[in-house]
């Protein structure tokens, strides 16, 4: 299937407009958390999300709209709805056969990726859809547009699928020319660029309205765990076996990289001023203090 559907590219045209307009226009929330606030966090509480049998949660999602719910998916295929406020889960949701590996919240739905090919949408604590017979081994990563009425889907089996949310359907797959397998990928704050991450440890940057590679990134060891774009859409953070390696994407240059022992996922917070890291440990780096470790959880 190939050829991204030409209302689908207005659609993305007209709110990569909206969010550049307001991006500009945007003020730091008063609440922000401060470099000492969260220098001073400590763990407040341990809840079980998902069955001890489950041997692990894979992914977790914070409500971009309700920073009380997250959103766990396991590995034994459930989907559950922690209550940060009342330190309990609320919900727990069933329907993948195989462990979810990524989360993505769209408005009103969630969206869940797993090995066993699909990706499922789910709303009012059920599941309500599932996407299947697109992928051909397992979807590694789920990533919503700012419209929140697409998304596509990432696999191993090195292609992205472009979907419609509330039709539960894949309208175009684009396959990896290099034969490339992906494991993370995700969608830039501004929606028209998409990024995968592969096992041959490659960065590539699409062009989603082509359906194009715009530029391609190398230098990690190993396969790419995880990748997360800043909200001004200026860096991206990547991290493998090596490390963390952050890139400025207006010169398609690494301009800084750390170690960080047993690292699997990185994520910007949605102010732009802190990155988190989570692997042996957690950390948060500060940055707007030259990536410097504001705090780190020892595992």
């Amino acid at each position: 299937r190939g050829g991204m559907p030409p209302g689908a590219v207005d659609a993305m045209t007209s709110k990569s407009k909206e969010l550049s307009k307001g991006r500009k226009k945007r003020e730091i929330s008063a609440d922000l958390a401060t470099p000492e606030a969260i220098a001073s966090m400590s763990l407040g509480s341990n809840a079980p999300c998902h069955a001890t049998k489950a041997k692990g949660i894979h992914a977790i999602r914070v409500n971009p709209n309700d920073a009380n719910e997250v959103a766990t998916g396991g590995a034994d295929g459930s989907v559950a709805l922690f209550d940060a406020a009342k330190g309990k889960r609320a919900t727990l949701m069933t329907g993948h056969k195989k462990a979810v590996t990524d989360i993505a919240f769209a408005g009103e739905v969630i969206l869940t990726s797993s090995v066993d090919k699909t990706v499922k949408i789910w709303a009012d604590g059920s599941e309500k859809a599932s996407v299947a017979g697109v992928h051909e081994g397992e979807v590694t990563a789920v990533s919503a547009h700012p419209t929140n009425a697409y998304a596509v889907s990432i696999g191993g089996d090195g292609a992205w699928a472009f979907m419609d949310i509330a039709q539960a359907e894949c309208l175009s797959v684009t396959r990896d020319a290099d034969g490339a397998k992906y494991t993370c990928g995700g969608f830039h704050p501004d929606g028209l660029i998409l990024g995968t991450g592969a096992a041959d440890s490659s960065v590539k940057i699409w062009d989603v309205k082509s359906s194009k590679v715009a530029a391609k990134v190398e230098g990690h060891v190993g396969a790419v765990s995880s990748m997360s774009f800043s909200e001004n859409g200026y860096y991206l953070a990547t991290c493998a076996e090596d490390g963390v390696k952050l890139w400025d994407l207006r010169k398609l240059k690494n301009f800084k990289s750390f170690e960080a022992a047993g690292v699997r996922c990185v994520g910007f917070d949605h102010s732009g001023h802190y990155l988190a890291v989570g692997g042996a440990d957690a950390c948060v780096h500060n940055v707007k203090a030259e990536w410097e470790v504001v705090k780190r959880w020892e595992a």
